[in-house]
Parts: C-alpha cells; sequence; structure tokens
C-alpha cells in the first residue's frame, strides 16, 4: 500500500526508524519533517535558496545542507522565484523570477558520499526541472544503492517533454526499478507524485 507524505508518494514497507532519507529540494523542510515524524527516520534536506534554507528546523533526526542538486558539482546560477517552492536552475520557471544568485551545487554521487548512508533507503526528488539531468547523469553503481526514489517530473507545467521523461524511466527500469505513476496528469505533486522502488533486503 503507496502512502502520501507531504505531497510525495512513498512505499512505507521499504522505510523504518533506521532508514536514511535524502529530500532534494527541501524547500521550507515539511516533507523532512513530516518522513521523520512518520518512520522515526533519519533526514538530510538539502535546498540552495537562502530563506527556505534558514527556516528549516534541524533535530535529532533532521540535518540538513544548502546546496542544489544538479547534473555537475560547482557553482551554478539559481533562479528564486516568487513562489519559493518554483525556484530552480533552469530560467524557464512558470513563477516570477524575484532574484538569480550563485549557488553551490552538488552532483548525486556527491550527495551520496556526504551523507555516507548505503543503500538509501528513499530519495526525493523535487528539484523544478532539474532532475532529468540529475538522474541521466548518475552512474548506475549509485542508483542501484537507493531502495526507492519519490520525484516530481515536471512535464506536467512544460519545463520538460514528456518524451525525455519517459526515456529516464526505461533508464531506470533497466537498472531495475519499477515506477508507478500516482497523478492524472504528468507526474506532479500536490498530492500524487511518482514512486520508483527497488527490492533491496528490508531495513531490520
Amino acid at each position: 500500500m503507496l502512502e502520501a507524505i507531504y505531497d510525495h508518494t512513498v512505499h512505507p514497507r521499504y522505510l523504518s526508524a533506521r532508514s536514511q532519507v535524502l529530500g532534494l529540494g527541501a524547500n521550507y523542510g515539511r516533507f523532512a519533517q513530516a518522513i521523520t515524524a512518520r518512520f522515526g527516520c533519519r533526514c538530510i534536506a538539502v535546498e540552495p535558496s537562502p530563506e527556505p534554507f534558514a527556516a528549516i528546523a534541524e533535530s535529532p533526526l533532521i540535518s540538513k545542507m544548502q546546496a542544489a542538486a544538479a547534473a555537475k558539482s560547482g557553482t551554478v546560477r539559481f533562479h528564486i522565484a516568487l513562489d519559493s517552492v518554483a525556484s530552480s536552475l533552469s530560467r524557464s520557471t512558470p513563477n516570477p523570477v524575484v532574484d538569480v544568485i550563485d549557488v553551490q551545487a552538488l552532483s548525486l554521487p556527491e550527495l551520496f558520499d556526504r551523507v555516507g548512508a548505503r543503500p538509501l533507503d528513499l530519495l526525493k526528488i523535487d528539484i523544478e526541472g532539474a532532475e532529468i539531468e540529475l538522474l541521466n547523469s548518475c552512474p548506475a553503481s549509485v542508483l542501484q544503492q537507493i531502495r526507492q526514489i519519490t520525484v516530481e517530473f515536471h512535464d506536467h507545467n512544460g519545463m520538460t517533454p514528456a518524451s525525455e521523461v519517459q526515456s529516464t524511466l526505461a533508464w531506470l527500469h533497466k537498472l531495475g526499478f519499477f515506477s508507478v505513476r500516482m497523478s492524472r496528469h504528468g507526474h506532479q505533486t500536490r498530492g500524487s507524485s511518482i514512486a520508483i522502488s527497488v527490492p533491496y533486503p528490508l531495513s531490520s
């Protein structure tokens, strides 16, 4: 039975109090708060935008990292939108942009190195159009160390072509994942998302 945790769908079978969760695009940390409250797990909340990042409340279960998740590590331009959840590495965000700043970017392999959890029980991705390059640039050896991924693809608002979403899903399927689309239009959150899981041994 799948379960919605603050707009993202997860399979609770793969989560426990011993789980490690990596949340990319944490915004104000509400998903981190919800997932840790539900399972008692640990969550690393990754968010590049200064104001939402500063507001993320750390706890014994929640730690935070100020960075953008991207295909390559380095310094990148980040577009801060009027609605903070729409802030993005992409200039084509549908929300009005109020500022553009330089932020640190980390690739998925580098984020994994900093987290240190093997395997990772849950990877949550909500990074406003950068998710395709992030996943496609990640080595299979890293992706295959993830039990499940919950991700918002941005084909519903025109930021990402549907064909790119399908090719990314096909790549993940080849790595042993299966996917479940939870939204009626595209692969969006706001109550539903796509959950992808791989059958690693369960946490004991």
